[in-house]
């Protein structure tokens, strides 16, 4: 057999190897690229979930402790609303997390029995039996278990955003292999489930019931489907990310059907009908603190304007590791509609735009018209307290547990501590709906 090669022969073959090999580094960067990106969009879809059960939580943990306090039947029943919407919220964000019930039982057990049982003990209350002291220790009870679960899921989501605690040996279970010495989300929950899973086993009338409430989006009603092109062009505008940075995958359903794309760090949804972005999270640690507050809500207010929002006013706003969320509403004929609701977020260290949350908007924001007969403000504040100094009052328009909303009078009060209270009064009933607290702190104003 001739073994003889000519020259021009071998460096064909040469040529040809290296070519090959050249294709086989280049087919392995696209798919290494690909299982990166899709593990990074898998981590914000997670972590997004993370955040949700956090903040459903922390509103279980306020409702519990006014429940505490609260001596009338009709207060205890808007309590007891609340706690069944945020424990149905709080449940849905678990479920979207990949554990299974070892990991989550007391937590998913914790959610399904505290908004029946506040349900149930309102129920007892209106037949004419009366909050006995069981029920005030049992609401105690939870309040301290909710304030426990709370602090460890705010501290597990900061590990999760500081890097150390990991969302790719969830990912890679589906091989069976871990990846990373880093502990992973199932570890975390594990973890923490195992650190306050006592709490005492409630006696009530009631099954568990998995049943949400919730509305159609009332701005979203008759409108054409748009395109997954349109859609992405609005993702591209909204985000300031260019288009081809951006893909579609893992579309939502339910009651708000959206395109999801997916970019670097970044998830964006565009409702289906309208084409209007819902939701839209950019991924990053902002280490200092360089912008005001005020620049930080003047940014949130131009972005707000630029993508169509009109008639918007600040309400509240919280500060936390150096990321200011902004809380607006509507504002109509000068009343402040609490329930059209939009939310951003804004870097503090150069004011990016962070996320946007407009669900709330979507959900409520409707052409309404105001009752033709309604009380006055003087006959609104003879149903306050007589500890609280009126400062400010205005018309509002508020959610019902009911998932309804009422025209009130917002009082702002004082009181003898020089807390600050706001009321809100039915403008047509007079009927006391709700009250709460407001806390002003650095960079932040909340209300609980």
């Amino acid at each position: 057999m001739n073994l003889n090669i000519t020259r021009r022969n071998l460096v064909r073959l040469i040529t040809f190897a290296i070519a090959i090999i050249a294709s086989i580094v280049a087919l392995s960067i696209i798919y290494y690229n690909k299982a990166e990106l899709a593990k990074r969009q898998l981590n914000n879809v997670y972590l997004r979930s993370v955040e949700e059960l956090s903040a459903s939580t922390d509103q279980i943990k306020n409702s519990l402790s006014k429940g505490i306090y609260c001596g009338t039947t009709d207060q205890m029943a808007n309590i007891a609303s609340k706690l069944w919407r945020d424990s149905s919220t709080a449940k849905i964000a678990l479920s979207s997390l990949p554990l299974s019930g070892s990991e989550i039982d007391s937590i998913n057990r914790f959610l399904s029995q505290v908004g029946n049982y506040a349900i149930a003990v309102t129920e007892k209350a209106k037949e004419g039996e009366g909050l006995t002291l069981e029920d005030y220790n049992n609401l105690a009870a939870l309040y301290d278990y909710s304030e426990a679960l709370s602090s460890q899921l705010w501290g597990m989501e900061k590990k999760i955003q500081g890097g150390l605690i990991s969302m790719s040996y969830t990912v890679n279970t589906l091989g069976n292999t871990k990846t990373s010495d880093t502990p992973s989300i199932t570890e975390g929950f594990t973890e923490m489930a195992e650190g306050i899973e006592n709490y005492p086993t409630l006696i009530y009338d009631g099954p568990f019931s998995d049943h949400i409430l919730e509305k159609e989006p009332q701005m979203l009603k008759g409108l054409k489907e748009v395109d997954v092109n349109t859609a992405l062009n609005t993702a591209a505008q909204v985000s300031e990310i260019t288009a081809d940075k951006l893909v579609n995958k893992d579309d939502e359903a339910g009651k708000m059907p959206s395109y999801s794309f997916y970019g670097e760090d970044t998830n964006i949804s565009v409702t289906k009908a309208g084409g209007y972005v819902s939701y839209m999270l950019k991924h990053r640690q902002v280490s200092e603190m360089k912008i005001s507050v005020n620049d930080a809500i003047a940014k949130a207010n131009a972005f707000l304007i630029k993508n169509g929002y009109e008639n918007i006013v600040t309400t509240y706003y919280q500060t936390l590791d150096n990321i200011c969320t902004i809380n607006f509403a509507v504002q109509q004929n000068d009343v402040t509609i609490y329930t059209d609701l939009i939310k951003v977020s804004i870097a503090m260290d150069n004011g990016e735009i962070l996320s946007l949350d407009a669900r709330g908007y979507l959900i409520n924001n409707h052409s309404r018209s105001m009752p033709e007969k309604i009380i006055s403000a003087k006959e609104a504040q003879d149903v306050l307290s007589p500890l609280l100094t009126v400062e400010k009052v205005k018309l509002a328009i508020i959610p019902t547990g009911g998932l309804n909303e009422v025209l009130t009078y917002e009082f702002l009060c004082s009181s003898r501590n020089e807390q600050k209270v706001l009321v809100y009064v039915n403008a047509t009933t007079a009927a006391e709906e709700e009250i709460l607290i407001m806390y002003e702190q650095a960079n932040s104003v909340l209300t609980t």
